[in-house]
């Protein structure tokens, strides 16, 4: 396995360490100490397990080690501060979808029209391919308004009438966000909550992630092979809300890593981070 490479940076343009690599060196910093000092975030629960594997293997200690995704840390941040820490299903969230649909054909959405006109079909019996384009655009912009007004932009700028499809799709993608947001007491969707917690990080700062995380010295990003704007602004916070002694460490994958790492600056220049147009 390829070490990972540390790769300098202008910590002006965003607070992470980054290094290209797959496998953070844990067996090197693995210890048994009464408390967790260094907290290791991964995308999937499979990559977590690999490695506390790799630590087991090696006979390596764990205690240092709190293990997470990094939606189970914006649970923990936002439940602290009384928001929102649970969210519909892929089901639920397609049936609600379907509901959604339906109403707007039936009123007369311009929303609706515009993107039946775009898809071809009747929206109501494509509900997974409506859930496809909301989170696409979710993924994308983290429906933060300067993130959309930059996409919109970016389709007016196409020729033809592949214009009005993207637009239709990114102004279907809103309406059916908030829809969802109106339909229900959980949050919509995992990044609304992971959202939610950016808002209370960029509100309170270290106070919070104190409360809950005061004996972490170090975050490990872990397995990162894409970085949604959702999840760039959660971890760009966290940075911002850790004292200038604790290391926020971003691991990426040596196929991806270095186009994610070119759109970094860019991804973390916008202002108020967690910020919509539809939550909070």
């Amino acid at each position: 396995m390829p070490a990972a490479e540390s790769i300098p940076h202008d910590p002006t343009d965003h607070p992470f360490e980054i290094h290209h690599g797959t496998v953070p060196a844990l067996t090197e910093r693995a210890d048994r100490t009464p408390a967790s000092t260094e907290l290791v975030l991964t995308p999937t629960r499979l990559h977590r397990r690999n490695l506390r594997d790799r630590l087991r293997r090696a006979n390596a200690p764990q205690s240092v080690f709190t293990f997470a995704q990094p939606l189970d840390v914006a649970r923990r941040l936002a439940g602290e501060r009384g928001a929102r820490t649970e969210c519909l299903d892929r089901v639920d969230r397609l049936y609600h979808l379907e509901v959604a649909v339906r109403e707007a054909r039936d009123h007369g959405a311009d929303w609706h029209r515009d993107l039946a006109v775009s898809m071809g079909t009747d929206l109501a019996d494509s509900a997974e391919r409506v859930e496809h384009l909301r989170a696409e655009v979710e993924t994308t912009t983290g429906f933060h308004p300067d993130r959309l007004a930059s996409l919109r932009a970016a389709a007016r700028d196409i020729e033809g009438p592949d214009r009005e499809d993207a637009l239709a799709r990114i102004d279907a993608a809103v309406a059916l966000q908030r829809t969802l947001a109106d339909r229900t007491d959980t949050a919509p969707s995992a990044d609304a909550i992971t959202r939610g917690a950016t808002r209370e990080l960029a509100a309170e700062g270290q106070p919070l992630w104190n409360d809950v995380y005061a004996d972490i010295e170090r975050v490990t990003v872990a397995g990162v092979s894409t970085l949604g704007a959702t999840l760039v602004d959660f971890l760009g916070s966290v940075g911002r809300a850790t004292d200038a002694d604790t290391e926020l460490r971003l691991h990426l994958r040596h196929a991806t890593g270095e186009p994610l790492a070119e759109r970094l600056p860019d991804l973390c220049s916008v202002e108020r981070p967690g910020a919509t147009v539809i939550e909070g």
